[in-house]
């Protein structure tokens, strides 16, 4: 009918102009430019040349856009003259007029988003190298203070930031070809800062072995490195606490016939799944129904002896009955306040090195959840299929025997127990309890980029 046409091409077109106009504000956006440059054709000459061929390269796509939309408003006003005559039952002219219009208009809009999406491609990529120039300073700022570093490698750390200035030019003048090819300069600096932090680590070991004069010096190495730690542990946990809104969370009611969960006292949700089995975290561990290969699992779990698993599972257990989590939320913010406070104590005591590692747990934790969070949102938003370069969701089928710490613990996920609530938050929709898991319940598991 005409008014089923009329209406599948103006949406049709609609869709495709209101796309391209929001690629066309990310340009802007990720290019830092002024709209008024691609409206106008004023001369270009005196602009930094980085942003001069963004600017041309933009602007045909622009012109396009504006075609399509205006090629779009006409097809509207003749859509208005078919209206007037909808009476009559003889062939319109005018219909095929407007579909002419839309096609044409659609047809602009489409080759504005091809010519857009060269650049929104190249935009992003320079973008995350803006991210590895971050964090890059933050390297150079701590090797720079470090008396370590200046004593035994200071050779070495001046090339390495000379190297990393070269990279960090090619950045800053989107000059993404020669960006990529320097981009080494970046991942042996972080080698190497990582090899620095190492090596100081290492000499603890020797402590016995130092003369007192040395050993003072060796610890000040340590202290100004737990100093460097804490101060980062404390800004993430401040970033952490704002960006999940923390507030006082009330307590529920302590169960008193089990350490976790009651079996009997379940939600009507979780009655409903179709196996009737479930994994108690604070039973012993159960035979495993497992469906893949049994060399593949174990290569990807960590042995752990009975008395390292009972102690695993009782920390866990204390931890609940101390306190029993009302949401993925709070025991994740718990969690890093107790890691931060750890690596607190152990500063004012005096003992760096365990100040130091409590500190890198907190940052870890710390920066995946912030990781996490948008994530989420993001999936929430864009569908299950959804990953970024930070964060991908892998899906995995609880089996008989599973637990979160478990699954946390595997090679292929965290390798560290501690870090389960991540998963919790990630499927809080639908874990209602932490220590109640259902086989045969289908997890999405985020997995961080590094």
């Amino acid at each position: 009918s005409r008014e089923a046409i009329i209406v599948a091409r103006e949406k049709r077109t609609q869709e495709q102009i209101e796309k391209v106009d929001k690629i066309l504000e990310e340009v802007l956006n990720r290019g830092k430019l002024e709209k008024s440059l691609v409206e106008t054709d004023q001369d270009l000459g005196e602009m930094a040349e980085q942003k001069l061929q963004l600017v041309k390269d933009t602007r045909g796509a622009y012109k396009l856009l504006q075609e399509a939309k205006t090629l779009f408003g006409e097809a509207k006003n003749t859509a208005a003259q078919i209206d007037k005559q909808k009476s009559k039952l003889e062939e319109l002219k005018e219909v095929d007029q407007y579909i002419s219009q839309m096609n044409k208009s659609y047809d602009k809009a489409l080759e504005a988003e091809n010519l857009l999406g060269v650049q929104v491609e190249k935009l992003r990529q320079i973008a995350g190298m803006h991210s590895m120039l971050e964090k890059g300073q933050e390297m150079i700022a701590a090797l720079e203070k470090d008396p370590f570093v200046s004593l035994y490698y200071s050779e070495d750390r001046q090339k390495l930031i000379e190297d990393f200035k070269q990279f960090k030019q090619f950045v800053q003048e989107n000059n993404l070809e020669e960006a990529e090819k320097n981009k080494s300069a970046y991942t042996n600096l972080e080698s190497f800062f990582e090899k620095m932090k190492n090596e100081k680590l290492a000499l603890a070991g020797s402590y016995s072995a130092l003369s007192g004069k040395v050993l003072s010096k060796v610890k000040s190495f340590y202290k100004k490195d737990a100093e460097s730690y804490l101060e980062k542990a404390k800004r993430l946990k401040e970033e952490v606490n704002r960006v999940y809104k923390r507030g006082p969370s009330p307590q529920p009611e302590p169960d008193e016939n089990s350490d976790y969960s009651d079996s009997e006292d379940m939600d009507d949700d979780e009655e409903t799944v179709v196996d009737d089995d479930t994994t108690d975290t604070t039973d012993e561990d159960k035979e495993a129904d497992v469906k893949e290969d049994p060399k593949e699992e174990a290569s990807d779990e960590e042995v752990l002896s009975e008395d390292d698993e009972k102690r695993v599972v009782e920390a866990e257990k204390t931890e609940v009955e101390t306190k029993k989590p009302n949401n993925p939320e709070d025991l994740m913010l718990d969690k890093l306040d107790n890691l931060y406070n750890d690596a607190e104590n152990h500063f004012k005591n005096e003992d760096y090195t365990d100040s130091i590692d409590k500190a890198r747990e907190a940052i870890e934790l710390a920066e995946k959840m912030l990781m996490l969070k948008k994530a989420v949102g993001d999936r929430g938003m864009q569908g299950q299929g959804y990953f970024s370069k930070d964060v991908k969701f892998i899906k995995y089928q609880i089996k008989a025997g599973d637990y979160l710490w478990k699954i946390a613990f595997r090679k292929s996920v965290y390798g560290k127990a501690y870090l389960w609530p991540l998963i919790w938050f990630a499927n809080k929709e639908l874990i209602s309890n932490p220590h109640r898991i259902f086989p045969g319940t289908v997890l999405q598991v985020p997995i961080f980029s590094k």
